[in-house]
């Protein structure tokens, strides 16, 4: 999470898709959002 909010707050939320995250696709994200709000 660390590194998330450093790309948010250095280059802005949309950053994280291209560069340290780009391992994560947005269907993994969702995929984890929905584990954790199930």
């Amino acid at each position: 999470m660390e590194g998330i909010m450093n790309t948010n707050r250095n280059e802005g939320p949309i950053s994280y898709k291209n560069k340290k995250f780009s391992i994560y696709s947005l269907e993994e994200i969702e995929k984890l959002l929905e584990h954790f709000l199930s």
